[in-house]
């Protein structure tokens, strides 16, 4: 056995290990004889002296069953209801002594309310050395024992269990530490595990079941493929073998196999020391191993889950194989499926028969009949049908479908995918289509992709004229290589999956690579001859057409100037491999003219099947015959002499370096450049070019080797030339080199690992470019959770009746405590600090903000920036019958808190406005204006924005004004105010979630409005909800009727009085930094109010500001 497979077979073992135990069990609670003692292996070793413990099994005394039906308050379902207790002894030699132990006082402690039936084994737990710890799964370990159950039957419930809160338990094994809790029916018929059985082959006990993939009809035959079962503990290795995917050179990988075993599965659910099934209405024929989970799913129906798989959050889940760490979460259906370790399905995804390799992803969509390889994603609403994709690591995008349904065929086709593969948006592949000679090609967006086999790899498939695709062979090697590198760099640090490491670690420029590359470009070399020879000439205008043309050319189309550029790519691919390089040239190979044989359709080497993913030996030779076979193109047109050969190579091979520096530098900086001239403020929030990590790893091996050449190897002074008969001299000095250039190779790889720390990138085509489908939120929703993590989420909760303010108090004072307590603090933001400061005394919790009338009765929280002076006139004139005399109201002759009672239970509404409109318009409003700032002293801290005559230095004279030369820069004075403002907040700043308790309460309000661009809509719905005179007094301030009719929208080019048009002046003000620092310090609005980007402009510019 391989050690790289120890993990598998000791899976495999343990598996085995736990079935053992239920049988155990199982025939001590048959046995006829009153009582049995059982050694059974200790479930965690880690604090216990020997290996076994001994249990005693018997039935219970006559106190003991009287106690349960009595204080522990359970029944029985019927007289043949036969319960067995189960306990841990305290010595292995005193089974004996022990068997007669009463266990009433126990009982009364760890059982109640609980009918139980059929055959029963109880566990009770003793004093000593049987009590339970503290590692139980979500702090079960107070809940142990078997409480408020309808009915459990048939069952074995070791000690330290937890059954709590279900309507059935039956034909369970329940071990010490697992639980079931709150779950409706958790049960094993022996026909349901006979009809999995019989159906789809699914075998608990080796952990095996038939899924078919490939075509719509079901699995793939022929071949030496016999039977389409998969078993939990194999790899993608595995999978191919017995897929025949392995035929072209065979399998060199190890491969997963075991020794005949007789160990059976009884038909029982069986859940492992913590693991758990909490919450979840159906649950039948699973086996949870330790640390897995079914977590408030919806149904789970045959499911084997290895430690750490989890399925979960109202999943719908049948015949199932789920590796360590996979999970099936949030709304999916899964039916038919293995799930290799690290992968995931979910949320929103529906599954049948699908393969899911090593820490690949798939959400909101269907996958169906398919293969779905190492660190493939597909996060998006998609469709793939009968995908054989076992190399995975591409992407899919929105729209995609991949494999149309049938029309009018058998249902026997099928898409056979090569390794990064990407799917643009909308893109419609029909079957059959084979891509798997075509690695690392897009399919940009909208393309539909006609049946056909393409072999040229890095290609860019496009909508061309005529109605054709239009394919650009090595697009990617040739003008994206930055694209390529970065991809080495994540692939590297998004391999979790550890026990499949040993194959999924293998380099994208490897040597099963080359050979394609070779094919493809002999193929496009020979194409570009032919048609020298028949035509006479090699214009520009020339159009190949399908494979008729270019064998592996599919149904595309390919210009002259299109099969010039993959004769390039792939020969500077080829020469940098051959040269142990990773860069992009120029030089071409147009004398070394191969006729290429007709294609056989096979599946190409796969990379753990190559002698040289684990044989460095093997590489290298490889890379020896590769330049051997590159000689002539290097050295056309020079020298023989062999001390020239020596030199030329050298220079091709810094020439090589020196030119893929600059191509991934000048891949990355045309990114820079669109950005810079379509998105305001792009280069504040993206990292350039110069400074991008996988650039400048480019750069430093180019120099590195440029050194290492030019001063170690005599390239400037090339070695005296050797005789003619001296080749093998020659040979032996270029191998050197070549030796040299592998320890350099390793050596920067390996710091390029070590400082890449990119989480996403992109693929680029002619008129844009697709995102990496691995994204599920965009950077401002980053923003946005991170900084609400590191601040608003640390508010301490507070019981419903005490008010905000205290409630912040008690934070401010949890944050800052005396000295003497010798308390350590969770770190804050400074700016929290401050606003938990603030709070207390800067009027966010005064009475202004609550409005009241009775006509109609409802309560309305108003805050500042939020059309707090046009409410007022609205309540003002709702209450206007109070204020009949003259100065009954005061100065203003208004109220907009009524005096009248109002009725107990009266509704609440507010307004909500985006957080980034609002922190524009209190600028606007409060410091925009130098004579408003100097008036009213909002725009703080007033030290800094409107310093006062007494702001002195210490010989007593004035401060210069520290905003002099701002205020006529528009962004950069806005920018300098966000940033200090939270110095001092001002009450028309703080977020909007803090005014009313809203961030407490709002799930408690009758009305919850937007002033965004539906103002006006959401004006009508509240006139509607509330009627009397308040349409009639809305539309007075608002004016919103006849813009509903008209179907205005609320631009921010209008209002009156008071209003600052901010909504039209966020391009005006805001600075992708701006946005970012809105977007932190006012996160909690985002995050508690459910704001999503719905205002006028700000937060949906935000997004165009921070992702570009």
């Amino acid at each position: 056995m391989s050690d790289v497979l120890a993990p598998f077979h000791q899976s495999r073992a343990a598996r085995h290990a736990y079935l053992a135990r239920t049988q155990a069990l199982l025939s001590a609670l048959d046995a006829a004889q009153d009582a049995t003692v059982v050694a059974l292996p200790n479930l965690e070793t880690g604090n216990e002296r020997r290996p076994t413990s001994t249990y005693v099994i018997r039935p219970l005394s006559g106190k003991e069953r009287a106690t349960l039906l009595g204080e522990c308050n359970c029944r029985l379902a019927d007289d043949k209801t036969a319960i067995k207790a189960m306990y841990r002894v305290a010595g292995n030699g005193e089974g004996s002594t022990m068997a007669n132990w009463d266990l009433s006082s126990s009982l009364k402690s760890q059982v109640r309310s609980t009918t139980f039936g059929g055959k029963v084994l109880l566990g009770i737990l003793l004093d000593g050395p049987d009590a339970v710890k503290d590692s139980v799964p979500s702090s079960l370990s107070k809940l142990v024992g078997v409480s408020n159950n309808g009915l459990v039957q048939n069952c074995i419930l070791e000690p330290g269990c937890s059954v709590h809160k279900n309507s059935e338990v039956a034909n369970s094994h329940v071990m010490k530490y697992a639980a079931v809790i709150g779950c409706g029916t958790v049960s094993c018929s022996e026909e349901a595990a006979a009809k999995s059985k019989k159906k789809f082959n699914f075998d608990m006990a080796e952990g095996s079941m038939d899924v078919e993939v490939g075509s719509g009809s079901g699995w793939r035959q022929g071949g030496q493929c016999e039977s389409g079962k998969v078993r939990l503990p194999f790899t993608m290795v595995d999978v191919c073998r017995d897929l025949n995917m392995d035929s072209n050179g065979g399998t060199v990988a190890p491969l997963v196999s075991f020794a005949q075993s007789n160990v059976a599965s009884p038909a029982m659910n069986l859940l492992c020391p913590h693991s758990s099934i909490i919450h979840t209405p159906k649950a039948s024929h699973v086996h949870l191993l330790p640390h897995s989970t079914v977590d408030s799913a919806t149904s789970v129906t045959s499911a084997l889950l290895l430690p750490n798989a989890a399925i979960k959050d109202g999943s719908t889940v049948s015949h199932a194989l789920l590796q360590w760490d996979s999970t099936i979460t949030s709304q999916s259906d899964a039916h038919h499926v293995f799930l290799m370790e690290r992968s995931e399905v979910g949320p929103h995804s529906f599954t049948a028969n699908a393969i899911y390799g090593p820490d690949s992803h798939v959400s909101g969509g269907e996958v169906h009949c398919t293969i779905f390889g190492p660190n493939a994603n597909s996060h998006h609403q998609s469709l793939l049908i009968g995908i054989l994709w076992p190399l995975g690591r591409g992407n899919v995008g929105y729209g995609s479908n991949v494999g149309s349904n049938h029309t009018g065929r058998i249902p026997d086709q099928e898409t056979s995918v090569g390794e990064g593969t990407f799917w643009g948006l909308g893109s419609v592949i029909k079957f059959p289509v084979d891509l798997t000679s075509a690695p690392y090609s897009i399919v940009a967006a909208g393309v539909q992709l006609p049946p056909q086999r393409i072999t040229l790899p890095f290609s860019l498939i496009t909508d061309g004229p005529g109605g054709m695709n239009q394919l650009t062979p090595g697009w990617l090697l040739q003008y994206s290589p930055y694209t390529i590198a970065r991809s080495e760099v994540k692939f590297a640090n998004r391999r979790k999956a550890k026990r499949h490491d040993f194959y999924t670690g293998w380099k994208i420029l490897r040597a099963g690579m080359m050979d394609l590359l070779v094919d493809a470009r002999d193929s496009l070399v020979y194409a570009g001859k032919s048609q020298s020879a028949g035509e006479g000439a090699s214009s520009k205008k020339v159009v190949f057409k399908t494979d008729k043309a270019i064998p592996g050319l599919g149904s595309n189309q390919l210009t002259e100037k299109g099969r010039q550029i993959g004769v390039r790519a792939y020969t500077d691919a080829i020469q940098r491999y051959a040269l142990q390089l990773n860069g992009i040239s120029g030089g071409a190979l147009e004398a070394a003219v191969a006729t290429p044989s007709k294609p056989i359709v096979n599946w190409p080497v796969l990379p753990w099947n190559e002698a040289s993913h684990t044989d460095s030996n093997a590489e290298w030779k490889h890379q020896h015959s590769m330049l051997l076979k590159e000689l002539p193109s290097i050295l056309r047109g020079g020298s023989s002499n062999d001390g020239d050969v020596l030199s030329q190579l050298l220079q091709k091979c810094m020439a090589l370096e020196d030119d893929h520096a600059k191509r991934v530098y000048k891949s990355k900086s045309r990114d820079d450049a669109r950005g810079g001239s379509t998105v305001p403020g792009y280069s504040d929030v993206h990292i350039p070019a110069e400074k991008d990590s996988v650039v400048l790893a480019a750069k430093e091996e180019s120099d590195k080797l440029q050194t290492k050449l030019a001063n170690g190897n005599g390239v400037h002074s090339p070695p005296a030339p050797a005789s003619g008969g001296q080749v093998n001299k020659m040979l032996v000095l270029l191998l050197f080199v070549m030796v040299a250039l592998n320890v350099y190779q390793q050596t920067s790889s390996a710091g390029m690992y070590a400082t890449s720390n990119d989480d996403e990138y992109y693929y680029e085509a002619d008129e844009g470019r697709e995102e990496d489908s691995r994204v599920h939120e965009d950077e401002a929703d980053r923003i946005i959770r991170r900084s609400y993590d590191s601040s608003y989420a640390h508010i301490l909760p507070c019981p419903e009746g005490v008010d905000g303010k205290a409630c912040m108090a008690k934070t401010l004072e949890y944050f800052n405590p005396p000295p003497e307590a010798n308390i350590t603090v969770p770190p804050i933001p400074w700016w929290f600090q401050t606003l938990l400061r603030d709070t207390q005394h800067n009027g966010v919790y005064g009475f202004w903000h609550h409005f009241y009338t009775t006509q109609p009765a409802f309560n309305f929280c108003t805050i500042g920036k939020v059309a707090t002076t046009e409410w007022r006139r609205v309540f003002c004139r709702l209450n206007a019958d109070e204020c009949t005399v003259p100065g009954s109201c005061g100065k203003r002759n208004c109220i907009w808190r009524t005096r009248k009672e109002m009725p107990e239970g009266s509704p609440w509404a507010v307004f909500l406005r985006d957080p980034l409109e609002r922190l524009l318009s209190g600028f606007l409003d409060k410091c925009y204006k130098p004579n408003v700032r100097r008036i009213e002293g909002h725009c703080e801290p007033n030290v800094v924005f409107n310093a006062g005559k007494d702001l002195v230095d210490r010989k007593g004279n004035l401060y210069p004004s520290l905003t002099k030369g701002l205020e006529s820069h528009d962004k950069q004075w806005f920018a300098a105010y966000v940033d200090a403002m939270p110095l001092k907040w001002n009450v028309h700043f703080t977020p909007q979630a803090l005014a009313c308790d809203l961030y407490r309460k709002l799930d408690t309000y009758d009305f919850v409005g937007n002033m965004g661009q539906d103002f006006m809509l959401d004006l009508e719905r509240m006139a509607d909800r509330y009627g009397g005179p308040l349409p009639e007094i809305l539309n007075a301030s608002f004016d919103y009727m006849d813009k509903v009719k008209t179907g205005k929208k609320n631009t921010g080019l209008e209002g009156r009085f008071h209003s600052t048009h901010a909504p039209a002046k966020v391009q005006q003000f805001y600075t992708a930094q701006t946005v970012r620092k809105g977007l932190e310090i006012l996160s909690i609005d985002y995050v508690t109010l459910g704001i999503e980007g719905t205002g006028v402009g700000a937060s949906n510019v935000a997004r165009r500001f921070i992702d570009g």
